[in-house]
């Protein structure tokens, strides 16, 4: 709420409210307002408000000589604006108000007893700023008193701005830099309003869309709307424009419009005539007549055609061609139409294939630009074809009679001033020694080949066709034209053909199959057989050989002279027959070979002594009490032809020399009819056996075949193992080298505990000795020891408890150190290989519990 004695004005809007009292020792205040229903839920402050303090009796008058108010032009009629109010004495005393003066066109009216002012007619700003009236108020004696109201208008922004014209134009001569920046057309728009609703503000943008980033060429005043230039304007193309749009926008902040400023550009002759290309390609056949279109130049010149003469050509030749033999210009251009012709008649392609003559276009205001035309002469056939070899020559060619008739056996070479040639070739008839034999045509790969071809296929077998042959062939350009009747359109060359001998017959076998029986004891060196074959070739020479596949032991050979001949030592065992290709090679290029075969037959000789068939060895369990048991038989074989007596019946026996400890083992009996009659030897035990005094005894025989061809064989009887030996705590390191990335189970073996006894693990039960290491994993049953994949580079303490319920054992301790170290694919990539030829036994030695 405003202090007492203030009015505020808004809106034009009167508010009523009850009256509030405020007390104090010596005035009392009253507040008094009137505000229609439909405005009811203003806030208080949006009044206008009429203050009355009374300050003790007297007549009646008006609390304030001159009342002000404030009232937008938009206000409706019948809004009270004011209300009056005056100083009563005694209370209840009524009062009347009238307006006596100042209210020019009726636009108020004041309620007699209230004493409201309200508005009858609509305000305008623009016609009136401010009312001033003059009020009466009287009480029922007649005394009264008056009081001057002021009514401010207040402006309201109710016409929006505009532009007389729609388009402006001007026209600005292009470059003109002259007194920039300058004004070049001034655009103002009207606004109805007055007051601040009434100032524009201007604004520059292409219309009707942005056609540069920027207008940096124009600029506008915002207050006057004064358009300038500043920066010169380029009229002409690729970077020039000959009109520019401008859109001018005027704003009273709340509306506003817009006006095009069209700027033409005045063109001025500053561009110089240019043709489009660097080089213009013409044609023109030669032979043609005086006036011949050649080809039509087009300069370009990005002046404006019409604004005078400054686009307008005339086209002229600077640098012409001048004909030798009459001195004339060679071509002409026509100056309004840049058509250029040949000025003299019949160019001569043979004389001169291309010409460059220089056009110039000139503007009206002597701007030139100059272009290369290139006139190439077109050719026509008017030139007679010539062989290479001149007219009446001859051509001698020596072909191989395995080249026909698949290749040409001649070829002629054409010689013609014209460039788009048609030959035609042909074999004069009875023009000599087998000219019907041949023909001739063009090559289809190049136009100025002839090529000559057998009809049927030449032998130099054959005595005619050795003697050779010799016969003319011509060649026209004109054949559809009757070239061949005419000796002008044709030339004619001689033909000369010697058959030259090729490889073309095959040796002959006189005959190609022969079978030899022999034994494998043949003496190397010995002669199995002879092969003598021929050829029908001219100085053919024959060359033998054995085709390798078919000897891959190089076991024959083959003399100069056809002579099989025995090169390394027969084995029947390893093949009993072969079967050799004996080659026939001529000395042509390339050779021709003919192919023989020879059948060898081997026989047997007693030469493979007696061996041991499988089993090779037996197992027996250690400690066994019993004696004279038997162990095992043994059974012989051998690799000779036993239809011959080289293999059974055989005989086996223990060797005189064995040695003691096999001696008080074992006892050998021989069975002559064991082995269905072949015999075979009985292998008995004399004592117990231990496997951890000897795990292995080697029996040494001697084995003797029907032939009486014996061998030292030896028997292996492998003692097994029994848990008889306590075990006691065992410690062992192991070092693992894993390539990352681990994806599966690294296994490390088994858990180590020293024990004489070997094969007893499966008698044994493992386990952790303490908490599990999450990073390995342990059979129980087996003592199989993995790491897991994830572990990490490093080394690992294990301890494990192993038991053995047969020898009484309970957690024997056990560790295992386990040293882990990665090795990643580029290190794999960037090793050595190392190859060592050795058997693993000889590169991992067993020393103590370990391995190196």
């Amino acid at each position: 709420m405003q202090p007492p004695g203030d009015r505020q004005c808004h809106h034009g809007i009167s508010r009523t409210l009850e009256h509030i009292h405020y007390f104090d020792p010596h005035a009392v205040l009253i507040l008094t307002s009137h505000i229609p229903h439909d405005h009811a839920n203003l806030p208080i402050w949006s009044g206008f408000w009429a203050v009355t303090q009374l300050v003790g009796g007297g007549p009646v008058e008006f609390t304030q000589d001159r009342y002000v108010v404030r009232v937008p032009e938009d206000t409706p009629i019948h809004r009270t604006l004011l209300a009056l109010s005056v100083k009563r004495h005694p209370q209840g005393l009524a009062v009347r108000y009238r307006i006596t003066g100042g209210n020019l066109e009726g636009l108020f009216s004041l309620h007699p007893t209230t004493g409201a002012l309200s508005l009858l007619r609509p305000l305008d700003y623009e016609r009136r700023k401010q009312c001033e009236l003059f009020a009466e108020s009287r009480g029922g004696s007649g005394e009264g008193s008056e009081a001057r109201v002021v009514v401010e208008v207040e402006d309201v922004n109710e016409y929006p701005p505009t532009f007389p014209r729609a388009l402006y134009e001007t026209q600005i001569t292009e470059e003109d830099d002259r007194h920039l920046p300058k004004t070049i057309l001034t655009v103002a728009a009207e606004d109805g309003d007055g007051g601040p609703h009434g100032k524009l503000h201007y604004t520059l943008s292409w219309d009707p869309v942005p056609a540069e980033p920027s207008l940096s060429h124009f600029a506008v005043d915002p207050d006057t709307g004064a358009l300038s230039l500043i920066k010169p304007l380029d009229r002409d193309p690729p970077n020039g424009r000959s009109q520019w749009r401008l859109r001018v926008t005027a704003s009273d902040g709340m509306a506003e419009a817009a006006t095009v400023v069209q700027v033409n550009v005045k063109d001025i002759n500053d561009n110089a005539p240019y043709f489009p290309f660097v080089d213009l390609h013409a044609t023109v056949p030669e032979n043609s007549p005086r006036g011949a279109s050649v080809a039509k130049v087009s300069a370009i010149d990005h002046d404006d055609p019409l604004e005078g003469s400054n686009a307008r050509l005339v086209y002229s030749l600077e640098k012409n061609v001048i004909d030798e033999d009459s001195g004339r210009p060679i071509f002409a251009v026509e100056g309004s139409s840049g058509a250029i012709t040949t000025a003299i008649c019949c160019l001569d392609r043979e004389r001169a294939q291309r010409y460059a003559i220089q056009v110039v276009a000139t503007d009206g205001g002597g701007l030139k630009g100059t272009g290369t035309v290139l006139v190439e002469v077109g050719d026509e056939n008017d030139c007679r074809p010539h062989f290479r070899e001149g007219e009446g020559g001859e051509v001698r060619v020596g072909v191989r009679e395995h080249l026909t008739p698949l290749s040409p056996v001649a070829t002629l070479h054409v010689v013609d001033q014209d460039i788009n040639n048609d030959f035609d070739f042909r074999v004069v008839p009875d023009s000599g020694r087998g000219w019907q034999l041949f023909r001739a045509e063009a090559s289809k790969d190049k136009s100025d080949l002839g090529l000559v071809w057998a009809r049927r296929p030449l032998d130099y077998e054959d005595l005619e066709d050795r003697r050779g042959f010799k016969f003319q062939v011509q060649v026209t350009d004109r054949r559809e034209d009757g070239g061949w009747r005419r000796p002008g359109d044709r030339d004619t060359t001689w033909v000369a053909i010697s058959v030259l001998d090729s490889n073309d017959n095959t040796p002959v076998f006189l005959s190609d199959q022969a079978q030899v029986t022999v034994a494998e004891d043949q003496e190397v060196g010995s002669i199995l057989a002879t092969y003598t074959a021929t050829d029908q070739d001219q100085d053919s020479h024959i060359s033998y050989a054995v085709e390798p596949r078919s000897d891959p032991r190089g076991q024959f050979r083959v003399t100069t002279s056809g002579s099989v001949v025995l090169a390394r030592v027969l084995d029947r065992e390893a093949a009993k027959s072969h079967r050799v290709y004996i080659l026939a090679i001529d000395s042509g290029q390339p050779a021709r070979t003919a192919t023989a075969t020879l059948t060898v037959d081997v026989t047997d000789v007693n030469d493979n002594p007696p061996h041991l068939s499988p089993p090779r060895e037996v197992l027996v369990t250690e400690n066994d009490a019993r004696t004279g048991i038997e162990a095992a038989r043994v059974r012989l074989g051998d690799r000779d032809d036993w239809s011959n007596g080289h293999g059974p019946p055989f005989h086996l026996s223990l060797h005189p020399q064995a040695p003691q400890v096999v001696r008080d083992a074992v006892e050998v009996r021989f069975d002559p009819n064991g082995d269905s009659g072949r015999g075979e030897g009985i292998v008995s035990l004399l004592r117990p056996l231990d496997r951890e005094t000897q795990p292995v005894l080697l029996v040494p025989l001697v084995a003797r075949d029907a032939g009486a061809l014996s061998s030292t064989l030896t028997f292996t009887i492998v003692v097994g193992d029994v848990n008889d030996n306590p075990m006691a705590p065992g410690r062992r390191i192991v070092t693992v080298r894993r390539l990352q990335p681990q994806n599966e189970d690294v296994p490390l073996g088994r858990v180590y505990v020293k024990d004489a006894d070997e094969w007893d693990w499966s008698q044994k039960t493992y386990e952790w000795r303490g908490p599990t290491h999450p990073q390995f994993s342990l059979s129980p049953s087996t003592g199989h020891l993995s790491m897991l994949p994830g572990t990490q580079d490093g080394k690992y303490e294990l301890s494990f408890s192993v038991s053995d319920p047969l020898q009484g054992q309970v957690g024997v301790a056990a560790s295992v150190v386990v040293q882990v170290a990665s090795v990643w694919p580029e290190d794999v990539t960037r090793a050595l290989p190392l190859t060592l030829n050795l058997s693993p036994h000889t590169l991992i030695a067993q020393v103590g519990h370990g391995f190196i």
